[in-house]
């Protein structure tokens, strides 16, 4: 739910793809986000009786806690995606990062997430061991599959559940 700085998608609408200050056009869609186009989603979601999971930057639960809390009362899964949009090989500490995702959410959920969506789709080589030792379930970083598949890391299975990008389409 934060304005995503690694997304390729955005970057091609940045001159020569470099970031300009100000950024008018992911802080436009962010804002739209956060003032109408999530009621609009949670609205017509609620409506057709339907769940979403929601990768979630754990600070939302802070900075826009009327959003966070209408996703819990729809009944949504919230599904770590860092702290803050930073991507995870440029965090100093990765485990303190993925633990404290993992504790703001259920502080403010009451439950464990069990996904993951890294901020930018960006691991580091130990990434995958680091959210199955903190205990998370399933990824979605890999854009690989269509279907689900196992993952072996050092503390055992984790699950990548499919998340489709534009870029992950075959040219």
């Amino acid at each position: 739910m934060g304005h995503r700085e690694t997304d390729a998608a955005h970057a091609q609408h940045r001159p020569q793809g470099v970031a300009a200050i100000p950024d008018v056009p992911n802080w436009a869609w962010h804002e739209y986000g956060m003032r109408v186009g999530f009621w609009r989603l949670l609205d017509s979601l609620t409506k057709r009786r339907l769940r979403a999971t929601a990768a979630v930057n754990a600070n939302v639960c802070r900075t826009y806690e009327p959003v966070a809390r209408a996703m819990v009362e729809a009944g949504w899964e919230l599904a770590g995606h860092g702290v803050i949009q930073a991507s995870m090989h440029a965090v100093p500490d990765q485990r303190g990062a993925i633990r404290t995702t993992m504790q703001m959410l259920h502080d403010f959920t009451g439950k464990k997430p069990k996904g993951w969506l890294g901020p930018g789709l960006a691991e580091t080589w130990e990434t995958l061991d680091l959210l199955a030792e903190e205990g998370f379930e399933y990824v979605a970083d890999w854009v690989c599959d269509d279907q689900p598949f196992a993952l072996k890391t050092r503390a055992g299975r984790l699950v990548s559940v499919p998340y489709t990008t534009s870029s992950a389409i075959c040219r």
